[in-house]
């Protein structure tokens, strides 16, 4: 079932636009096929975590100064989010 979820619903999920749900249903088969390579990239993500946080601040800061000086409202739409984990199991397997 793992297997079929990555292969035929979440590409079906990503077709019709629900990237989140594509993430979602990736993150779970991912935890199932591969258990402990899913535990050390959630462990190395969350590890890295605060340091990401405070570099998208610094990003985020710096664009909306940059957008505020040339006269652009942001509106502070400006947001970040975490790398799930199953697109970077995919990465780390074939590295």
């Amino acid at each position: 079932m793992a297997t079929e979820t990555i292969e035929i619903y979440a590409p079906i999920a990503h077709c019709l636009g629900m990237g989140k749900v594509r993430g979602e249903l990736e993150d779970l088969a991912f935890r199932h096929l591969d258990p402990e390579a899913f535990e050390e990239i959630a462990q190395t993500i969350e590890s890295k975590r605060h340091s990401n946080e405070e570099f998208l601040d610094e990003i985020r800061a710096t664009v909306e100064n940059e957008l505020r000086h040339e006269g652009i409202p942001s509106g502070g739409a400006l947001s970040g989010a975490p790398k799930p984990a199953s697109p970077l199991g995919r990465v780390w397997r074939y590295a």
